[in-house]
């Protein structure tokens, strides 16, 4: 049920109809949901019967499109697949570069306001897509600032091989980007390492693809930078969540 309007947009029904009595059975569904859009899962006994009692013993509700509509999918390898530029901060100096955090703070550490890069070394896309989006593992939520509404700019290197992320001053925002921007409004986040997915960027990875030298295979490079909102968003750098990496491209 989409929990801004209450609509549900997707059902299963227990297949037992009365006796059901020790019967233990599963009811499942797929549908698609939107990106940053909340929803969750009513419950609903409508046996008519005398009386009785039900016990709903476990769920599983995993985010993202179905394995049939995966076409293709990569991840970063190790953190120094993500950097962090400073942009300003009390004692920081602007362009200083971070390479090896366990974490990725969108948009601000502290007080200090960042840019991020994250590069996925090998993206095995030789064609237009319909939709893309990059999957994240939620690291903290503790702090009130990941219940506050932000904006992030998502665009990309224009470039057929992205270079390595360095620690060479200005590393990420000296670097060419897309035409193509996507304005993401993260999700707020509650549970420690449930899943956060931007908004499409299919736009950013055809512009990418579409340039003359892209090879299938080669890496691709997006970034992230505050546009608005007070909100800091807490994701793992370099993580396998339930037998899926992430930072991921899907």
């Amino acid at each position: 049920r989409r929990v801004s309007d209450g609509a549900y947009v997707g059902s299963a029904r227990h297949p037992c109809t009365g006796g059901c009595s020790g019967q233990k059975e599963q009811a499942s569904f797929t549908n698609l949901g939107e990106a940053g859009v909340k929803y969750t899962v009513d419950v609903i006994d409508n046996y008519q019967g005398g009386w009785g009692w039900m016990l709903v013993n476990d769920f599983d509700i995993h985010q993202g499109r179905p394995d049939w509509m995966n076409i293709f999918s990569t991840a970063v390898v190790s953190r120094e697949d993500s950097a962090e530029e400073i942009v300003s901060g009390t004692g920081q100096t602007p362009g200083d570069m971070y390479l090896t955090s366990s974490d990725l703070e969108f948009m601000v550490d502290g007080d200090t306001v960042q840019v991020i890069a994250i590069r996925f070394p090998s993206v095995d896309l030789d064609w237009q897509v319909d939709t893309a989006w990059i999957l994240f593992d939620v690291d903290e939520t503790e702090d009130r600032r990941a219940r506050v509404d932000l904006t992030v700019g998502i665009s990309g290197e224009k470039a057929v091989s992205s270079a390595p992320l360095s620690d060479t001053a200005f590393d990420v925002s000296g670097r060419t980007a897309t035409d193509a921007m996507v304005m993401w409004n993260p999700a707020t986040t509650d549970i420690v390492h449930e899943e956060m997915v931007t908004d499409d960027v299919s736009a950013i990875v055809n512009e990418i693809t579409a340039q003359p030298g892209w090879a299938a295979g080669n890496p691709m490079t997006f970034i992230f930078q505050q546009v608005r909102g007070q909100g800091v968003r807490w994701v793992e750098s370099d993580r396998n969540n339930n037998g899926v990496d992430t930072p991921g491209l899907y």
